[in-house]
């Protein structure tokens, strides 16, 4: 029998509902030609839709928003220490909601990937692992120049008017 989604559980539990309203208009914005995605944020698709999305972006075929549902493991910010929530509810939604155990549980419940080629493909991320590990560690750190170096976009950025500086008010 398929589980039910932990919205659901948490609603039959007597939990509120919370009801996102996600407004199709911006100012000055056409956004009917707006990329939109919903997804599961625990479910390891989270990549390629991100993936999709940077590269419509670098195409120039404009936004995508990402609307990923998912469960806030930690505080709201630094000031939040969560005394709502129970740590108990915290780990336990974590071990049930992990990405690669989701993935890998699906591989094998589907009869995808027997445990035997599982554990062989475990093997080799391990040795990959430890490869890399051993390659940076032995590697001298880089200059200072480069560390930024193709983070971001190089040249002048164009913001748009939502990101801009507030005016000075002694000017106005």
């Amino acid at each position: 029998m398929t589980e039910k989604p932990e919205a659901l559980r948490l609603t039959e539990e007597g939990k509120p509902v919370t009801f996102l309203e996600a407004i199709r208009e911006g100012i000055w914005e056409e956004m009917e030609r707006d990329e939109r995605v919903f997804i599961l944020g625990e479910d390891i698709g989270v990549y390629g839709a991100a993936r999709r999305a940077v590269d419509r972006a670098r195409a120039g075929d404009g936004v995508t928003l990402i609307e990923a549902i998912t469960y806030r493991r930690l505080g709201h910010a630094q000031h939040d220490n969560q005394s709502y929530q129970s740590r108990e509810e915290i780990d336990r939604w974590a071990a049930a909601n992990d990405p690669i155990d989701r993935y890998v549980g699906a591989l094998l419940d589907n009869g995808w990937v027997s445990e035997e080629e599982m554990a062989a493909i475990d093997g080799q991320v391990e040795e990959e692992l430890d490869a890399a590990v051993e390659e940076a560690d032995a590697s001298p750190l880089p200059d200072e120049a480069e560390v930024v170096e193709g983070v971001y976009a190089e040249g002048p950025v164009n913001r748009p008017w939502t990101h801009l500086d507030p005016p000075d008010p002694r000017r106005a």
